[in-house]
């Protein structure tokens, strides 16, 4: 076997035991400042700014960094394939700060590859910092890279706080080896946000030109599958990528696949995005299932009832609350102003409801994204309909996004590299808002949460740097692979819609679609042992899931307190379609 590479943002349920070794991006350019690439909130006075060396780059000369002591393999381990051999890769302990203890479990190394492939004559070079958590069980049978997306989602971080999350899935046998990309309802009228940030688009863009100017070109997603492959190649097993892609990570694997179809060892597309999408279009279909998301949402709350899900209790059936919802929306759209009845500051919200229905969808749609915060999305829901907009909004506590709360402890701020990555992949430029209009409107058409989305992701069209390789995206289609991909999708991810699983397989031949029940983003957070058991066996045995197969959560998203209740309830869910 071989290695297996996953980028994405993966949930927290798992079965087995399995090695993770996790590669950080290209931090360190050689002779050259670091910077971190860009924010993701671009107002007029934001600014790209510097990476932070103790915390986001590594390397052979960074304190940091312990090479292997004498004595030491300068390399191989135990935890090599015992069938492919040593790897060119220097395995040895390591430590550094900000993350936690993670012990003999794991182990460091750096692998050296060219700055930029597009010039094969230069020198230049920069180390991808890679961390390997260990296997448990034997034999070996090869390596799995992994990547938690973003794009810029560090791989280092999300390993040592959950790699056992994963190791659980595989059943024990494979090295994962984890990466990050280099460097790392009713709607309102959004045109007008676009329009006010459109000056401190242009101005972020300017800084962070200035800040990273050539630089800045060698990051973007050809280069990083280009990457994968120096890893592939270093790792000297059998010369194909096993590879694990969630989220941003499903465009990776799709264009790795189409520049290196005879390579392709095993390919798990987990929570997709279409490639064209997200070159093309600033991800326009990305939100396509939150609507549906949403529903499901009510039908599951009124199937568990009010002891379960306190909305619930609200009115008798899920198509009332919606209703009601629909209803709220339209009032806040036509509220110019503030009510005072509402207890907010006018200050915070300028355009009046319309301000409080974007914060509204935004708290939504971030807790439709992780299943174990339905029950909260459903309380907001719930706060907003009785009138209590503090709540309703989370005005009186801190909001617990998790990539909020943990952005000033991560090895790697992640969303700050965000757009520097996809700006530079995109193909989307403009001089006036007035030229992104029409893409505006496409965006909104795919999703009623496109207003609060769609204006940030926009912001690529002010983007002053361009990748120095361009994904080509005439190969994205009638690609044929040495092996089959597996694609993986929840039915109800509210950001990643199960319709791109089902037009990026159409682009694959040969490829198959596994369908997830579950909620939430990503198929491994709502655990369905279905699921996890026909990943499983794409690794393990190379065996793809029968045309049109289903799997179903082990248990719902809201628990019915009462059992005897249960199929009362049901009647009363009217489930959405």
């Amino acid at each position: 076997m071989a290695q297996l590479v996953s980028q994405g943002d993966i949930a927290d349920n798992a079965h087995g035991v399995t090695d993770i070794l996790a590669l950080d991006p290209k931090k360190t350019l050689e002779n050259a400042d670091n910077y971190e690439l860009f924010a993701t909130h671009a107002d007029a006075d934001h600014e790209c700014e510097p990476i932070n060396p103790g915390r986001s780059n590594w390397g052979k000369d960074d304190p940091q960094y312990r090479a292997p002591s004498p004595g030491e393999p300068d390399g191989p381990s135990d935890h090599d394939s015992p069938d492919h051999g040593p790897s060119k890769i220097p395995w040895a302990p390591c430590s550094w700060a900000n993350l936690p203890a993670v012990g003999d479990s794991t182990d460091c190394a750096t692998l050296n590859v060219p700055l930029d492939y597009t010039s094969p004559g230069s020198n230049s070079s920069i180390d991808l910092q890679l961390l390997r958590l260990k296997a448990t069980n034997t034999p070996v049978k090869g390596s799995i890279l992994f990547n938690p997306g973003g794009p810029g989602n560090t791989a280092v971080d999300w390993i040592a706080n959950r790699g056992s999350t994963l190791l659980k899935i595989l059943g024990g046998h494979f090295n994962i080896i984890g990466f990050d990309p280099r460097l790392r309802l009713p709607q309102f009228n959004s045109w007008p946000e676009l329009q006010r940030h459109w000056d401190g688009y242009g101005k972020f863009a300017d800084s962070c030109f200035k800040h990273l100017n050539d630089r800045g070109r060698f990051i973007g997603t050809a280069f990083t599958a280009r990457d994968m492959l120096a890893i592939v190649d270093a790792l000297e097993e059998d010369g194909k990528l096993w590879y694990w892609g969630i989220s941003y990570g499903t465009v990776l694997g799709q264009v790795f696949a189409a520049m290196f179809p005879d390579r392709v060892g095993r390919l798990l597309l987990d929570a997709n995005l279409l490639a064209e999408d997200y070159l093309v279009s600033g991800a326009s279909g990305s939100p396509r299932d939150a609507e549906k998301s949403l529903n499901h949402l009510l039908s599951e709350c009124f199937k568990a009832g009010p002891k379960s899900c306190a909305l619930a209790g609200y009115s008798k059936t899920a198509q009332d609350v919606r209703r009601d919802l629909e209803n709220l929306f339209t009032e806040l759209i036509n509220a110019d102003k503030v009510s005072p009845e509402w207890h907010l500051n006018p200050g915070e919200f300028p355009r009046g409801g319309v301000s409080v229905l974007g914060k509204l969808k935004d708290l939504i749609f971030k807790r439709l994204y992780v299943h174990w915060k339905w029950e909260d999305a459903a309380d907001i829901l719930l706060s907003a309909l009785e009138g209590n907009w503090r709540q309703a909004l989370r005005l009186n506590d801190d909001d617990d996004d998790t990539a909020s709360a943990l952005s000033g402890k991560l090895w790697n701020r992640d969303e700050d590299s965000f757009h520097g990555i996809a700006c530079s992949d995109s193909y989307l430029r403009a001089e006036a808002p007035e030229d992104v209009y029409s893409l505006l409107q496409a965006h909104m058409a795919q999703s009623s949460f496109a207003d609060a989305i769609a204006p940030n992701r926009l912001l690529c069209s002010r983007w002053k740097l361009d990748a120095a390789e361009k994904v080509n995206t005439s190969l994205l289609r009638n690609v044929n692979t040495s092996f089959p991909i597996l694609f993986a999708n929840g039915e109800y991810d509210p950001v990643t819609p199960l319709s791109h699983a089902w037009e990026a397989s159409a682009r694959f031949r040969g490829s198959r679609v596994l369908v997830h029940t579950g909620v939430g983003h990503g198929v491994t957070g709502h655990t369905s042992d279905c699921t996890n058991q026909a990943i499983r066996e794409y690794f393990e045995d190379g065996k793809l899931p029968d045309v049109d197969t289903v799997c179903e959560p082990n248990r719902p998203v809201f628990e019915p307190q009462d059992q005897n209740q249960l199929q009362y309830n049901l009647k009363w869910a009217g489930e959405f379609i």
